[in-house]
C-alpha cells in the first residue's frame, strides 16, 4: 500500500472515530440510554467497519453487542451502557469544559505496579505536574522512563486531563498502539494517573522520597543544541531529556555546542550536516538520542 494511501485511509478511521464520539456524546447528554439508542449505535459501528481496526471502537462495540445480544436493554443494562459511553467519551468527570482521558482502555481491575527496572510511558496531561515532572518522580524509585512506547514498555500511563494533541479528543496514538499489543498478547499495563500516583504515594510514604538520580551519558557536562522537527513532540521535550541525560542545553544552535541534536521529519540529515558544517558539535539524530537515552536508563544503578 502507498503512503499516500495509508495516509488516507487513516485519516478516514479519524474522521469516523471522532464522529462516533460525538454520536456518543449526543445520546448521553440526556443522562440516559434507551434500547433504540443502543441499537442505532451499534448497527451505526456495524455498516462503518472501515475504522473497526481501532482497538477502542472494538472495545465499545464488543460491549455493545454482548448487552443487546437478547434483543433486551434492562435497566441497569441501560445504567452500564451509559457509564461505557461516558468513560469512552471522557465526559465522566465533575468539570466541566474540560475534556478527560478515556477510562475504557485501563486495565480492570487495576494492575500493582512495580517501579524497580520497570519501563513506564506517559500520556495525557497530568493533575500530579508537568510529564517531566511525573517521570523524574518515577525514576527515582529506579523506573526507566521513555517518551515514546517501545517493547520494553511495562506500563503506559495516562493523565487525567485530554491533550489537544491527541488524534481524538478523548485519547491519542500511544493509547492505540499499546491496545494493538495487548490484542497481540504482549504484556504491557495501560493505567491511569490516579492508578500511577497512589502507588507512588504509598512507595513514597513507605520510604520516603530518594534522591533525584543522574543518568551517565555521553551528553554529561556538554552542551547541546537542537534543531528541526520531531517525532517525539517540541524541541522543548527533546531539551528535557537531553537535560536528563546530564546535558546543558542552548536555547539556539550554537557553534561551541558539542552536539546538535536534530529531527528529520520532513528534513534528510544532510541538510543539517550542509547548514552547520562550520559548527564544531557533532551532529545526531533523534533516534540515536533516543538510543543513547535507552541505554543511559539501564546503567542508572
Amino acid at each position: 500500500m502507498s503512503n499516500y494511501m495509508m495516509f488516507n485511509n487513516e485519516q478516514i478511521k479519524d474522521r469516523n472515530v471522532n464522529e462516533l464520539l460525538g454520536l456518543c456524546r449526543g445520546i448521553t447528554s440526556d443522562g440516559t440510554v434507551n434500547k433504540e439508542e443502543a441499537t442505532y449505535l451499534h448497527q451505526w459501528i456495524s455498516k462503518n467497519k472501515a475504522f473497526l481496526d481501532d482497538p477502542m471502537t472494538n472495545i465499545l462495540f464488543k460491549r455493545i453487542q454482548s448487552m443487546l445480544e437478547d434483543n433486551h436493554l434492562d435497566e441497569e443494562e441501560k445504567e452500564d451502557l451509559l457509564k461505557i459511553l461516558l468513560e469512552y467519551t471522557g465526559d465522566n468527570g465533575p468539570v466541566e469544559n474540560i475534556t478527560l482521558s478515556t477510562l475504557l482502555p485501563f486495565d480492570n481491575p487495576p494492575p500493582e505496579i512495580i517501579f524497580f527496572k520497570k519501563s513506564f510511558c506517559f500520556s495525557g496531561t497530568f493533575a500530579y505536574g508537568p510529564k517531566r515532572i511525573c517521570a523524574d518522580m518515577t525514576k527515582r524509585f529506579s523506573a526507566e522512563i521513555s517518551p515514546r512506547l517501545i517493547w520494553q514498555t511495562d506500563y503506559l500511563v495516562v493523565g487525567t486531563v485530554a491533550t489537544k494533541s491527541w488524534a481524538h479528543s478523548n485519547y491519542g496514538r500511544k493509547i492505540e498502539q499499546a491496545l494493538y499489543r495487548k490484542e497481540r498478547g504482549e504484556k504491557i499495563a495501560i493505567v491511569s494517573e490516579d492508578t500511577w500516583a497512589k502507588a507512588l504515594t504509598a512507595l513514597t510514604d513507605s520510604i520516603g522520597i530518594p534522591e533525584k538520580q543522574t543518568m551517565n551519558s555521553k551528553f554529561t557536562n556538554k552542551k547541546a543544541s537542537v534543531a528541526g522537527w520531531f517525532k517525539m513532540g517540541s524541541q522543548g521535550k527533546v531539551k528535557e531529556l537531553l537535560e536528563d541525560l546530564g546535558a546543558t542545553t542552548t536555547k539556539k544552535v550554537t557553534k561551541t555546542a558539542d552536539y546538535i541534536v536534530v529531527g528529520t521529519e520532513g528534513k534528510h540529515i544532510d541538510d543539517f550536516l550542509t547548514q552547520y558544517h562550520d559548527h564544531n558539535g557533532t551532529i545526531i539524530t533523534e533516534d540515536d538520542l533516543l538510543k543513547e537515552a535507552q541505554n543511559a536508563a539501564h546503567t542508572v544503578p
